[in-house]
This record gives C-alpha cells, structure tokens and sequence, in this order.
C-alpha cells in the first residue's frame, strides 16, 4: 500500500477544516435566527407594565381589569371620544377579560409583534381591534388570515371586519372550489347572510364560466385547492 504523501495529508486536513467550518457555520445560523439585539429588544418589552399609571377600571362578564386611560386614548379612537367624557370606568361587553388581556398587552409600546397573533387568539384580536379601531393590531389579524386556509367562517369574519383583500380571496377560493362548502355552511348563510350567500353563488358561476372559456385560474388558488383540476 502507497502511503500518503505530506502534500496529500495537508489537502485532507484542509478540506476536513472547511468542511467542519461550513458546518459550524450553518449551525450557529440555524442557532440564531433571531439577532441578540432583538432578543434583548423582546425581553426588555416583556418587563414593560402599565400597573403604576393604571387610572381606570374595565369591566367584563368574568372580572375586571385596571388599565391605562393615556394609553387606549393615543391607539383607539373609540376609548379617546368615551374617555374624553371623563368616564372611568367602562363595561366591556365585546371580549372576555382574559381576551382582553391578550389584546392589551398588544398595545404596550414595544411589545407589538406580528408573531404574538396566533390561530387561537385571532378571532378575539380582530374583534377588539375592529371594534376599537386599533389598526395595527387589526392589519396584524389580517396578515395572519392570509397564512390560513379559507373557510365560510373566515369570510363572515372577512365580510363583518372589512377585510377587503381577505374577503375577496375567501369568495374567489369558495367559488373556485364548491366542494369546500358544507350544507350547513349554506344553510347557515342564507339564514344570517344571505347577501353573502348570493355573492358565493356568483363567484361559483364566475369561475364556471372562466373554465368554460379555457381561461386559466389563478395559481395560487388553484394549487391550494384538493378538488381543483388545474392543481
């Protein structure tokens, strides 16, 4: 057996080092997705508490809450035209105190972030946002849907919030795709929103007539839906 010469022996080494730097690389990005400046940015907003300046007392069907008038006054147009009354003291009627909870800690400043809106916690968020008119925690709701499959529910959802863009991509996936719609879905339309139901069947018609045509259907609707024979 020829034995490795010293050139050979160094080239190993070599690739050996970069390759395990490479590797080490990787690693230490995967590790770090998130820069240690917005770390301590999040840790920082954590400690963030309005208890010492709470001047005004929420009320909901399960408890209470004190709160910041100053701070739902500068982010809600709602509570600024209430609060501007003197009122301290509010019922609450749209939100659970827990709900509530959720919603507020958006309104801290620094603590808003996009990725604090969850599947579970959406629907409250947006409700509240809505109601209140906080926007940007409204247009953080609506860029969460966008992540979600469509449903009947998210297009009521749509439709009452005044999500535009959200309630046009609802109908346009329900007209593509029929078979996503439930008998009771329907039923459950023309009985509360029968206006909704009709736009539906227009959509459904629309799409019909598109395929008829040898138009092409969007991709991105068409890939997401399973009955879809442009899929």
């Amino acid at each position: 057996m020829v034995g490795k010469s010293k050139c050979d022996i160094w080239k190993g080494a070599k690739a050996k080092d970069a390759k395990g730097s490479k590797e080490s690389i990787w690693r230490s990005r995967r590790e770090k997705t998130i820069s240690p400046c917005i770390q301590k940015m999040m840790k920082a907003s954590e400690k963030i508490s309005s208890k010492e300046v709470d001047d005004m007392e929420l009320t909901f069907d399960d408890g209470s809450r004190k709160v910041c008038s100053a701070l739902l006054r500068m982010v809600s147009p709602v509570f600024e035209k209430l609060l501007a009354q003197g009122t301290k003291k509010v019922e609450v009627k749209a939100a659970t105190a827990h709900e509530f909870d959720a919603f507020y800690s958006l309104l801290l400043p620094g603590y808003f972030r996009s990725d604090k809106i969850t599947e579970d916690n959406l629907g409250p968020l947006l409700a509240l946002s809505d109601h209140y008119q906080v926007d940007f925690v409204k247009w953080g709701c609506e860029e969460k849907l966008r992540s979600l499959p469509v449903t009947v529910s998210r297009l009521v959802q749509a439709h009452d919030c005044g999500l535009d863009d959200q309630y046009a991509r609802c109908l346009k996936k329900l007209g593509e795709c029929p078979q996503l719609l439930k008998k009771e879905d329907l039923e459950e339309l023309g009985r509360t929103k029968p206006n909704l139901l009709l736009e539906v069947a227009w959509s459904m018609r629309e799409e019909s007539n598109r395929d008829n045509s040898g138009e092409s259907v969007d991709n991105d609707f068409a890939h997401g839906c399973p009955y879809s024979k442009y899929k």
